[in-house]
């Protein structure tokens, strides 16, 4: 085991024992914190010592603030800009498609219209050449009704 003495001389040379460790750590970190702490706020006070100080670095930070805002405000209306320009585009550009197919609809209709009038005609004449005249078809019918008799 040890002494007391050498005990003592162990923790003085750095050897601790590992709950006095995790003791200390923390309350090293929050010291070390603190005077930085402090010495943020005393450049700050050592900065800002007579009231027009103070006063002159506020209108530095309103202007600063301003001016942010105002970027802001012209990015904010160059995007609304864009973008309405782009929906403006977008919508001519559908209305000119809408109308191109409506044309192409109506002259593909029609180009069957007349095709089908074409088939109908040329059925009609074949009809014609085939069976005949309905007067002709009648007589033929008369003759053979009568050949059976």
């Amino acid at each position: 085991m040890g002494t007391r003495a050498q005990h003592g001389a162990r923790a003085r040379s750095g050897a601790r024992i590992p709950g006095e460790r995790a003791m200390l750590i923390p309350i090293g970190a929050a010291l070390i914190a603190r005077e930085r702490l402090v010495s943020s706020v005393n450049d700050v006070f050592s900065t800002y010592t007579s009231a027009k100080e103070i006063g002159n670095q506020l209108r530095r930070f309103e202007r600063r603030g301003a001016s942010a805002r105002t970027r802001l405000e012209r990015e904010v209306r160059r995007t609304r800009t864009r973008l309405e320009r782009g929906v403006r585009m977008r919508r001519r550009e559908l209305t000119k498609r809408r109308t191109r197919l409506g044309r192409d609809l109506s002259a593909q209709v029609e180009q069957a219209q007349r095709q089908i009038e074409r088939t109908q005609s040329r059925l009609s004449d074949v009809l014609k050449d085939r069976v005949g005249s309905p007067s002709q078809t009648m007589e033929r019918i008369q003759e053979r009704v009568l050949s059976r008799d």
